[in-house]
């Protein structure tokens, strides 16, 4: 019968090919024009939060790129809402993950922490080991991105945004502004001082190739 022969067939692909797939891929997008920043990214979170620690991405730039390369070192370490467009997810999500006091990474943008800035609060209040990387891209950078593509006026993507050292400040949390290149070294300090801090990047990122504007790319 049909399940019969199809027992038949040897396996024709193994977890070592997937591998090698997926390194491949990641080596040819960082050394692309439009992927070497964001791959960058990636790579800076990849080698310094800790493996035990949680990553929640955000429904933003930075977050896709994330979600989408970063290396998978064990089952449920990243919480990423692909899919649903749960702009905001990110942070009040932490609160749960870093209740037990594990080191919780939040990846967001400028758009997204807007829906939850209370939480800062709740945060200091149960002093937990929350470290947010926040995107200031000054908007809806996706969105932004969507209607330059298609040669759409921009409507509704751009955004008046506080200054986040006096937000930080203001809940007696650190914070620091950095660049990609300097990323790695402020996330292993912030991790390994297990308490709440914003780490601020102003950079420009184009979307990656994982989000629909850009699936109509050769």
């Amino acid at each position: 019968d049909l399940f019969a022969e199809v027992m038949k067939v040897s396996e024709k692909v193994r977890w070592s090919d997937a591998k090698a797939i997926s390194e491949n891929a990641r080596t040819r997008i960082s050394s692309s024009k439009d992927g070497s920043l964001g791959m960058a990214l990636v790579s800076a979170i990849d080698q310094s939060w800790p493996a035990s620690g949680q990553i929640l991405c955000d429904m933003c730039i930075a977050g896709y790129w994330f979600g989408g390369y970063s290396v998978a070192t064990r089952p449920r370490r990243i919480a990423y809402p692909v899919g649903w467009g749960t702009l905001g997810f990110a942070l009040p999500a932490s609160i749960g993950s870093a209740g037990h006091m594990n080191p919780t990474l939040v990846i967001c943008g400028d758009g997204g922490i807007a829906f939850a800035l209370s939480e800062l609060a709740t945060i200091v209040q149960e002093n937990l080991p929350i470290t947010i990387l926040l995107h200031d891209d000054g908007g809806y950078g996706m969105l932004r991105y969507d209607q330059e593509v298609m040669d759409h006026p921009k409507r509704g993507v751009d955004l008046v945004n506080p200054d986040w050292k006096l937000i930080a400040q203001s809940f007696g949390i650190s914070f620091a502004s950095t660049t990609i290149k300097e990323l790695s070294g402020e996330l292993t300090r912030a991790a390994r001082s297990g308490k709440p801090e914003i780490i601020l990047i102003t950079e420009s990122l184009n979307p990656p190739k994982t989000t629909s504007p850009r699936w109509r790319e050769n």
